[in-house]
């Protein structure tokens, strides 16, 4: 038996809406290639960075003012290499 809206409260269909959007986020979250990785947010002076690799130079690097920011950047850089030649430069090693 499911509920429809109308029949709850407009507490309930709020307590509902949050509930979903928490699910929803926690799954982007959980999507993304440095919580994949198991890859944690470095603070380095003002900015924060998540890396691959031994260094900068070898790896891959996202960057943010924010942790959620760099873990995002990262994403996109560890895309954008996965995709590129870098996969044959072996920056991507065993993905």
């Amino acid at each position: 038996m499911s509920i429809k809206f109308e029949d709850c409260s407009a507490y309930e269909a709020d307590m509902r809406h949050r509930v979903a959007s928490l699910d929803f986020d926690a799954s982007l979250y959980r999507s993304l290639w440095s919580v994949v990785l198991g890859l944690k947010p470095v603070q380095e002076g003002d900015m924060w960075m998540v890396l691959y690799g031994d260094n900068l130079q070898a790896g891959i690097a996202g960057f943010g003012a924010t942790p959620e920011e760099a873990m995002i950047n990262f994403d996109k850089e560890f895309k954008q290499a996965k995709s590129s030649d870098l996969l044959t430069n072996k920056k991507i090693k065993n993905i």
